[in-house]
């Protein structure tokens, strides 16, 4: 028996026609009312987003502090048997984890040199071992691109595309004196 998917239906949006001025200006009305209640929506989700995260965080703390407490218990121990448990191996596997110590290096600057220094040393070196040594990143400068005549544009492969898109803006009211208040000091 050859099993068939039931066929997907997408749902047809019953969109409203406009005919004049002032029924665009009751969808206006409408959107903005539909976008304070989501805006409402959103805030109780905050807050409530923001309850739990306190009380999470309440909770978890001392257990973070246990688990840096015994933390910290493992590196005493590892220092204090380092000669003993590491000499031949780096690492010891245990049931529940592996202790062992890591080595590891990390560039740093000499004493009284900073990063600033380092770069003017890298940046006026003749060695091309050291000029790489020199991090750049590299992207388009969109904004240059566009002020090209567009004969450049198509040298490079670019295109100037003009489009003319409509947009709405909702007007909002400000509380009364509310933009007194910031003006005024």
């Amino acid at each position: 028996m050859v099993k068939t998917m039931a066929k997907r239906v997408k749902p047809t949006l019953n969109i409203p026609t406009v005919s004049s001025l002032e029924e665009a200006d009751a969808m206006l009305a409408r959107i903005a009312a539909r976008k304070r209640e989501l805006s409402l929506l959103e805030l109780g989700l905050k807050e409530d987003v923001d309850a739990l995260k306190l009380k999470c965080a309440e909770a978890s703390e001392p257990i973070k502090q246990d688990i840096e407490v015994l933390e910290q218990a493992l590196v005493r121990f590892g220092e204090s048997k380092k000669t003993e448990l590491f000499t031949r191996r780096r690492s010891v596997s245990l049931n529940f984890g592996i202790l062992g110590f890591r080595a590891s290096s990390s560039v740093k600057p000499m004493k009284k040199t900073t990063w600033e220094q380092v770069l003017g040393f890298l940046t006026s070196a003749k060695d091309s071992a050291l000029a790489a040594c020199i991090r750049t990143k590299r992207e388009v400068d969109r904004e240059a691109l566009r002020q090209l005549p567009p004969e450049k544009l198509a040298k490079v492969g670019c295109r100037l595309e003009q489009t003319d898109s409509f947009y709405y803006e909702l007007a909002e009211t400000e509380l009364a004196g509310a933009s007194e208040a910031g003006g005024a000091q």
